[in-house]
């Protein structure tokens, strides 16, 4: 993993449910007040004024692209996006500041499987393309996204967009079936792709914690839960193994240790057998 080993000027010693304050940004402030925590942290960086431009381009592109989509009835979710991406960034969390292509993946990470077409069309695609686009299926229009994605932001940045994406599911598939399939691809991420395997990490810890602030029903947040549960030993060992700073690497394994607790918070089926 070829990440930056130099400490994080302010790393803070956080408690296990330090990771929440996002949420909490969220619920107070919304999309604005992420929009600024981000801002902050592409400004204290040593990047370049390419580098910044790149990063803000890719917001913009993400905010445009995921533009009415909600998740849930109260935020956009947009601020799941900022959420993941502020992670990565923030010296309070993953610290990782020399890598603006990893920052720039991370914002636009769920925009080929969730939002191409309206991806496109924030790339200021034509129309004469969008209808190439509505005329293809779903795989070849996620390829079709991620080709885009290489144009305006480089061969770097689509791979590990793509890395993240999950292909389509087979729609005959149980659901246990659907998140068996997605456990092995995260799964084969972490191994194969371990730069796209950070994004995952911080998708995952956001959407585990989010369990406490989303307002699905409590049978959705019992799913949700058991298709996160048993990839959190799997990201436990990829953060063992990472070359982050040790004091980030014993937050995220803290983290990782809260999430743990929350899915059996909200499934208690999952809880070890004594």
């Amino acid at each position: 993993m070829a990440l930056a080993e130099i400490p994080p000027a302010d790393l803070q010693s956080t408690s296990i449910i330090e990771h929440l304050r996002l949420h909490k940004i969220t619920i107070e402030f919304g999309e604005a007040g992420l929009l600024e925590r981000m801002q902050t942290e592409i400004d204290n960086t040593d990047w370049d004024t390419d580098a910044k431009d790149f990063v803000h381009a890719a917001l913009a592109v993400a905010i445009d692209a995921h533009d009415g989509h909600m998740r849930g009835p109260q935020y956009p979710y947009s601020t799941h996006i900022l959420r993941v991406a502020i992670r990565l960034l923030s010296n309070d969390h993953f610290a990782i500041r020399d890598q603006p292509d990893l920052i720039a993946a991370a914002l636009l990470h769920d925009s080929v499987e969730d939002r191409p077409r309206e991806l496109l069309a924030a790339l200021g695609c034509s129309e004469h393309e969008l209808t190439h686009f509505d005329r293809l299926d779903r795989r070849d229009g996620q390829l079709y996204a991620l080709d885009r994605i290489e144009y305006y932001f480089g061969s770097t940045v689509r791979q590990y967009v793509e890395s993240v994406t999950n292909k389509p599911s087979n729609l005959s598939h149980t659901r246990e079936e659907k998140y068996s399939v997605y456990h092995e691809h995260v799964r084969r991420l972490l191994v194969e792709e371990p730069l796209a395997g950070i994004i995952k990490l911080s998708d995952l810890i956001d959407n585990t914690a989010g369990l406490k602030y989303n307002e699905k029903s409590s049978e959705e947040k019992k799913n949700l839960a058991m298709k996160y549960y048993p990839l959190i030993p799997d990201l436990v060992q990829f953060v063992e193994k990472s070359t982050l700073f040790v004091a980030v690497r014993e937050d995220l394994l803290a983290q990782l240790t809260r999430c743990k607790a929350i899915c059996i918070e909200y499934n208690p089926s999952l809880a070890p057998v004594a």
